[in-house]
C-alpha cells in the first residue's frame, strides 16, 4: 500500500546516501536518499504493481519514482503517462531508470523515435549514457572524451586490426571505441564490467 511503502523508503534514506545522490544532481530537498540495495529488496516483495507505481510516482519524490519505474508493469504504460514521466525527468539518475522502464514497454519504438534529436546533436547536459539492449549486460565507462561528434561510430571490419596503440572494444554490431582499458572484471551479479 501506498502509505507503507513511502514509510519505509523514509525509514530507509541515511545522511550518507542523500549527500552522495546530491553530488549526481539530484534535488536534496526532494528525495529519502535511499540505497538501491534497499529499492531492489522492496522491488522483490512488491513485485509488479503499475497502480501503485504510477501513484509512487506522482509523489515527486526522486527515491520513490526510482522504486516506481522499477515495480512498473511496462506493458501497461499509456501514452500520457510516458509523457508525464517525460516531462518529470530532471537528472540523468532518474533518466537512467526511465530508460530501463520505457525498454520494457511496447511505446518503446515509437516513442524513441520522436525523441531523437532532429536538429543534431544539442551539446546540452555533462554526460552521454550507453544503454545495453540486454538488461542482463552492464558496462562502465570512464574518461570518455567526446567532441563534436554526430553519433555515428565508423564502421569497421572486425577482423581487421586497428590503427591505433590504444585499447578497442568492438561491439557486436561491429561499431567500435578504442581508448586505455584500465581493468575488466565480472561483478557479483554476473555482468562484465568495463572500466576504461
Amino acid at each position: 500500500d501506498y502509505s507503507e511503502v513511502m514509510k519505509l523508503l523514509e525509514e530507509s534514506g541515511t545522511s550518507q546516501n542523500r549527500k552522495v545522490y546530491t553530488r549526481h544532481g539530484i534535488n536534496p530537498d526532494n528525495m529519502f536518499g535511499v540505497s538501491y540495495a534497499n529499492l531492489d529488496k522492496l522491488k522483490k516483495r512488491i513485485k509488479k504493481d503499475h497502480d501503485l507505481a504510477v501513484a509512487l510516482w506522482e509523489s515527486g519524490n526522486h527515491d520513490v519514482r526510482i522504486l516506481a519505474t522499477k515495480i512498473s508493469d511496462a506493458g501497461k504504460l499509456t501514452e500520457e503517462q510516458v509523457d508525464n514521466y517525460v516531462s518529470d525527468l530532471d537528472n540523468y539518475v532518474i533518466t537512467d531508470g526511465f530508460t530501463s522502464m520505457i525498454t520494457r514497454s511496447p511505446l518503446a519504438k515509437s516513442r524513441m523515435h520522436e525523441w531523437i534529436d532532429r536538429e543534431g546533436f544539442a551539446g546540452k547536459g555533462n554526460g552521454i549514457l550507453f544503454c545495453p539492449q540486454s538488461s542482463s549486460r552492464q558496462s562502465k565507462f570512464r574518461k570518455i572524451n567526446i567532441t563534436e561528434w554526430s553519433g555515428e561510430l565508423p564502421r569497421s571490419d572486425i577482423d581487421s586490426k586497428p590503427k591505433t596503440k590504444s585499447d578497442v572494444i568492438v561491439f557486436e554490431n561491429k561499431d567500435q571505441v578504442s581508448g586505455e582499458i584500465e581493468s575488466i572484471r565480472r561483478s557479483e551479479e554476473h555482468t562484465s564490467e568495463l572500466q576504461s
